[in-house]
């Protein structure tokens, strides 16, 4: 485990660390866009796609466990992934010189707008864990 630690340390292992997570993210987003895109096949289709993924594994594991060993994976995954940019920012920006210099940015537009990006993606990913998964946002309205 100190290996691990120690590499995690380097710049090259937080760096791993996102890359991995951010697969693992990526990997997440199109398998639920596929599995969603049922939804156009019908209410039929989207049921039976929520009832497969609510027992997989279920002979083993019992119904939905496989669900939310899914989520926690997805929540470690997100955590380490913000957490760990956040690390690299604060060591790039504690190497940089003092003396500000003015220079052309070499960085890309995408670049530039990363930490806007995944700060929306995170409160998506808040608010739609909240109206599908938790219930807490009900979007339909209520009869007068």
């Amino acid at each position: 485990m100190n290996r691990l630690t120690t590499f995690y340390g380097t710049s090259i292992g937080k760096k791993l660390v996102v890359a991995i997570t951010g697969l693992m993210m990526y990997g997440f987003i199109i398998g639920h866009m596929l599995g969603n895109l049922k939804a156009f096949a019908g209410a039929t289709a989207l049921d039976q796609y929520a009832e497969m993924l609510r027992e997989i594994g279920a002979e083993f594991l019992g119904n939905t466990t496989f669900l939310w060993f899914a989520r926690i994976a997805l929540i470690i995954a997100v955590v380490l992934h913000v957490v760990t940019i956040i690390q690299l920012v604060k060591r790039n920006r504690t190497g940089q010189p003092t003396r500000k210099i003015r220079r052309r940015n070499a960085s890309t537009l995408a670049a530039k707008w990363m930490a806007v990006s995944g700060t929306l993606i995170l409160v998506f990913i808040v608010v739609h864990l909240a109206q599908f998964t938790f219930g807490w946002i009900d979007i339909h309205e209520t009869g007068t």
